[in-house]
């Protein structure tokens, strides 16, 4: 018996040909010519990924400190319920019968540098006004300091106070500065306490430690103790300019049009102690210029930046991108 297979012969040696190496060559380097097109877009997508990610992360910060400073600035003179500086006792300059000012503050910028409300907003123009005494010398030469002071707006009851911290207490028509703890208690009624907030603004040479060669906005605050903190507000600022915006009109009585801005001075053009002098600063111009915490290879560094007069150009290919952000603060407290 025989029986039928659907088994086809076997081709010849010719139709048996596997692929030559020319061809697995070819297919290699057409490979490796896709492999590296891709590896190509891969990079080149990462550094935007991270030059974004960089614009954005400065663009926050800049953002963030002037939302700080602009919170300060437009809270600066404010004293509780009282808005009137030359009338809060316990102030520096204060010469009234029942106590006169507040002890001294050891570590303090300056005597009674921490309730000298006379001076709501004062600053230096390019140099550090106080020697060291409590801006350090890591501050950064050529950078401005900005010093404002206030009583913060949340009012605090009595049984919350904090001993030895230092408030504003205000009625409608008087206010008093006291230590919790340490100097007695005013009595006025109804009465509202405040905690007072004193803000030195500098630019230091480092951020989390001395000779990290990282540039940062540093904050000088007003402790419990009461004592003087010093506190990093923003990584990568390498200048902070201010300017003053005043009315040349000098002999009141002045119009609503004349007591408003009509120029912008530096701080060494305001003489810081006369009150009135200070009166008459209605906004306050601030520049703050960052630059990148981290490296970015292949970018174009050169730039020049122009901030309230002074300017700063960059030659050279340091690979820190660079952005310079200003804000106007209008000053709303004006009482003296």
């Amino acid at each position: 018996m025989s029986y039928r297979t659907n088994n086809r012969p076997l081709g010849s040696p010719k139709q048996l040909r596997g692929v030559s190496l020319i061809e697995l060559m070819l297919s290699m380097a057409i490979g490796l010519v896709l492999l590296v097109g891709v590896m190509a877009v891969f990079f080149n997508s990462r550094t935007a990924y991270h030059s974004s990610e960089s614009q954005v992360h400065l663009l926050d910060d800049g953002r963030y400190a002037l939302h700080l400073l602009g919170q300060d600035l437009r809270m600066a003179g404010s004293i509780g319920q009282n808005s009137w500086l030359s009338g809060v006792q316990g102030r520096a300059l204060d010469s009234s019968p029942n106590g006169g000012p507040l002890v001294p503050l050891a570590g303090d910028c300056e005597p009674l540098w921490y309730i000298n409300m006379d001076r709501k907003v004062e600053a230096s123009n390019d140099a550090n006004p106080y020697g060291g005494s409590c801006i350090p010398a890591s501050y950064r030469l050529g950078s401005d300091v900005l010093v404002v002071r206030y009583a913060n707006a949340t009012a605090v009851s009595d049984a919350d106070l904090q001993v030895g911290m230092t408030y504003a207490q205000s009625t409608l028509g008087r206010s008093q500065l006291f230590t919790a703890g340490a100097d007695p208690t005013p009595t006025f009624a109804p009465d509202q306490n405040h905690r007072l907030e004193v803000h030195a603004y500098y630019v230091a040479n480092f951020t989390d430690a001395v000779g990290d060669g990282m540039p940062s906005l540093h904050r000088i605050s007003l402790a419990p103790g009461p004592r003087l903190t010093d506190q990093v507000v923003v990584p990568g600022v390498e200048d902070f300019q201010v300017q003053f915006g005043i009315s040349t009109c000098q002999t009141p009585p002045c119009s609503g049009l004349d007591q408003s801005v009509n120029q912008y001075v530096n701080a060494n053009a305001i003489n810081w102690a006369d009150p009135l002098a200070v009166n008459n600063i209605f906004a306050v111009k601030v520049w703050v210029l960052l630059r990148s915490q981290t490296e970015e290879q292949s970018i174009n560094t050169d730039a020049s930046f122009n901030l309230g007069g002074r300017t700063l150009a960059f030659v050279g290919v340091d690979n820190f991108r660079r952005l310079l952000l200003s804000s106007v603060i209008q000053i709303r407290n004006r009482g003296n």
